[in-house]
């Protein structure tokens, strides 16, 4: 195993401890404002990528099981470190962060670059790297709709999820 690969892994794992640090330290278990979730996870991206400025934008009140907020927290994860790595190659990357209520029944997430765009003929379900496969297992779990928009300049991913998973 090559250590730029390690190394890719050892972000994933501390990205998820620091998610699961997050919600043993709050009162709730079983549900969470995923707004604040979302924003004290980005905060601690930003904290751990130098030269990467994320900034958060959130809808007060948003209540979701931790079941559901855990793996939508990863997804924007996965999102932001992609943006950061491949968006930005000369550094300093900037990232927007957006939750909003799609209605009473669901929320919409978008996470924004202004980089370099995705390579031409990008497909988010056949991409090959663990970051992507695992955007589209996290989306699918989530019983989201991700949809990828080439913006000019950048991209953007735009998740619509429910609230609750439906039968």
């Amino acid at each position: 195993m090559c250590s730029t690969s390690f190394g890719k892994r050892q972000t994933r794992i501390a990205a998820i401890g620091r998610a699961h640090q997050r919600l043993y330290s709050s009162n709730q278990i079983d549900t969470l404002d995923l707004g604040a979730y979302l924003t004290e996870v980005c905060k601690d991206i930003d904290e751990s990528m130098p030269g990467c400025a994320i900034t958060v934008n959130t809808e007060p009140g948003v209540l979701i099981r931790t079941d559901r907020a855990i793996p939508a927290v990863l997804l924007v994860n996965e999102l932001v470190t992609n943006a950061a790595k491949y968006a930005y190659p000369a550094g300093h990357c900037q990232v927007w962060v957006t939750l909003s209520r799609g209605g009473e029944e669901s929320v919409i997430i978008s996470v924004r670059d202004k980089g370099v765009g995705l390579p031409p003929g990008f497909d988010l379900k056949s991409g090959r790297r663990l970051g992507m496969r695992l955007v589209d297992s996290f989306s699918r779990q989530l019983q989201g709709d991700l949809q990828v928009f080439h913006r000019n300049p950048g991209t953007e991913f735009l998740l619509t999820m429910p609230l609750k998973l439906r039968s």
